[in-house]
Order: C-alpha cells, then sequence, then structure tokens
C-alpha cells in the first residue's frame, strides 16, 4: 500500500521592504511631538488657547469673527513656519472652525495637535 504523503507547507515569500516612505497625508496630520513641545510649539499651544478662549468670551459672531480671523490665519502661518505643516492640511479644518455650533463642540487645533 502507498504512503500518502503530506503537503509540504506553502511558504509564502517575505514581503519585500519599502524603502520609499510614503509621506504623510490627510486632512487633519498630527504635529510631531519633538516640534510640539519646542519653544515654537509652545507658541503655537499658547496662541491656540487664547483663540479658544476668544472664542468662548465673545458672544456675538461677527465681532468674534472680526478678531478671530486674523488670529487664525496668524495662527496658520506660525504652524507652517515652525511645525512645517502643509498648506492642505489647513483648509478643512479652518473651514470647519467657520461653521458656528462645530466650531465650538469641536476644536481642530486640538485635533492637529493631540490626535
Amino acid at each position: 500500500m502507498p504512503k500518502e504523503s503530506t503537503p509540504a507547507p506553502i511558504q509564502t515569500p517575505a514581503p519585500a521592504p519599502n524603502l520609499a516612505q510614503k509621506p504623510k497625508g490627510g486632512w487633519f496630520q498630527k504635529i510631531p511631538r519633538d516640534i510640539l513641545f519646542s519653544p515654537g510649539g509652545m507658541i503655537l499651544i499658547f496662541f491656540a488657547l487664547i483663540i479658544e478662549i476668544i472664542d468662548f468670551l465673545l458672544p456675538l459672531p461677527i465681532i468674534e469673527y472680526l478678531i478671530e480671523i486674523p488670529l487664525e490665519i496668524i495662527f496658520l502661518v506660525l504652524l507652517s513656519i515652525i511645525a512645517h505643516y502643509p498648506f492642505k492640511a489647513m483648509v478643512i479644518p479652518f473651514i470647519i472652525e467657520r461653521i458656528p455650533i462645530i466650531s465650538d463642540i469641536l476644536p481642530t487645533w486640538l485635533i492637529r495637535m493631540f490626535f
């Protein structure tokens, strides 16, 4: 009686290492921790907190936008200079901050810095 042989396990080749790193993309990029805790990152955190305090204290949206929009534009410039943040990652959060109810619930600067 012939002996049945068991099939050898199929070995899959190991995936080739990806030498080219895929660039980080997306609309909400996280600021690297080393940049966030540098002196420039502390300026960004302080500036973002000032913007949120003004947003909380000013009750009228028209007055709020007159003060807040220039501050947010300055914040975006600082973010691009200090954290080397791409423009694509700044567009959607800036638009979200213009929607009155959502901007109160979802501070986009918090998402960019910590999540």
